[in-house]
């Protein structure tokens, strides 16, 4: 149930699927298996891998927060999940931090962890620093919520948006680029 299979960088093509993707969900449910299999740590990760994949189809700016919410609610199959979801539409509209680590909570469980990272990068769907800067300031697991932020906005926004300065400091960056570049290609490929 930690999140460790939710910000591990995955090659593989069935975790970014696309409408029509209920045939393929038990594969990609087995995906994370290989190093964890707690069912709500597995949903986690897959949850957060649909959310990316949904958002690299997104022009930017234009996100309709409450189908993008009611897609990713589709594809769960947890009540915990499908509630916590739930509950974000609610905070969306103004919630203190306080209010959002109350409902959502903000540690290291994935059924935790990845609504306080879809709740940070909807709230600031337009502003990479804005969300991430929200998600370390709810506390608790920050590294883990604020990588699963960041890969959110950067899937939706863009590398652009992320400020030039820190940019400048991410090792390996050229690599990263290169590792991204080839995940977005599996994820517009043609599959039977």
């Amino acid at each position: 149930m930690w999140c460790g299979p939710v910000v591990r960088p995955c090659k593989k093509r069935e975790l970014f699927p696309y409408h029509g993707s209920a045939q393929r969900w038990p594969k990609i449910m087995r995906s994370p298996n290989i190093t964890h299999t707690h069912p709500l740590g597995v949903e986690g990760a897959v949850l957060q891998a649909c959310a990316i994949a949904l958002l690299l189809h997104q022009t930017p700016y234009t996100l309709a927060r409450d189908t993008f919410l009611a897609t990713l609610r589709a594809y769960v199959q947890s009540t915990m999940y499908r509630d916590r979801l739930e509950q974000v539409t609610g905070l969306l509209a103004g919630a203190s931090s306080h209010e959002v680590v109350a409902q959502l909570g903000h540690g290291v469980a994935a059924y935790e962890a990845v609504p306080a990272a879809v709740y940070a990068f909807l709230r600031h769907p337009a502003s990479f620093s804005d969300a991430l800067r929200l998600a370390i300031g709810l506390g608790g697991d920050t590294d883990t919520i604020a990588s699963m932020v960041g890969a959110l906005s950067g899937a939706y926004l863009g590398e652009e948006a992320i400020p030039k300065g820190w940019r400048a400091k991410i090792e390996e960056a050229q690599r990263l680029r290169n590792v991204a570049d080839a995940l977005l290609f599996l994820s517009t490929m043609e599959r039977p």
